[in-house]
C-alpha cells in the first residue's frame, strides 16, 4: 500500500462513512496517488477489474465534489485513448447527489405525453386505449 499523509488519512476517516464500498475503494486509490492522480482505468487495474467496474463510482465522487478533473489527460494503457486524470479535491465532506427520475420513470413520462397527443376512438382496437392499458401494466411492475 502506498503512503498516505496523515492529513489525508484524517480526511479519509471523515468522508468514508458517506461513501459506498466501491466509491470508497476508488477514492482511497486516488488519494494514495497524490498529485499524480489516476485515470479510471488505472484505478480499475489496481483492483484487477475492468474499467466499467469503477468508472461510475468515480463519476459519482466527482458529482459529490470529492474528486476533481485535474485538467490533465493520460492515454489508457488498454485503448490508448486519452483519459481524465482524477485527483482528490481536498474536501472533507461529501455533497449529496440529488437523483432525478429513473430511466423507467422518464420513459413512462414520455409515453404519457405521447398518449395525451393521440386521438381516442374509444373502441376495442383504439391505439390510445391499448397504450393506456400497457402503461398501467408497466407501472405495476
Amino acid at each position: 500500500m502506498s503512503y498516505i499523509p496523515e492529513t489525508r488519512l484524517d480526511a479519509w476517516e471523515e468522508i468514508r462513512q458517506d461513501l459506498g464500498k466501491r466509491q470508497g475503494e476508488a477514492l482511497r486509490k486516488i488519494m494514495e496517488s497524490g498529485d499524480t492522480g489516476m485515470t479510471a482505468s488505472e484505478v480499475a487495474l489496481s483492483f484487477g477489474r475492468p474499467q466499467h467496474y469503477i468508472q461510475g463510482r468515480i463519476n459519482e465522487l466527482w458529482h459529490m465534489g470529492v474528486v476533481l478533473d485535474s485538467g490533465r489527460r493520460r492515454p489508457c494503457s488498454l485503448s490508448g485513448k486519452e483519459q481524465i486524470v482524477w485527483t482528490w479535491s481536498g474536501s472533507k465532506s461529501v455533497r449529496k447527489i440529488v437523483k432525478g427520475p429513473s430511466p423507467k420513470e422518464e420513459l413512462i413520462g414520455w409515453v404519457e405525453a405521447q398518449l395525451d397527443k393521440m386521438p381516442c376512438s374509444k373502441d376495442l382496437f383504439c391505439e390510445h386505449c391499448r397504450g393506456v392499458q400497457l402503461l398501467a401494466k408497466v407501472r405495476k411492475k
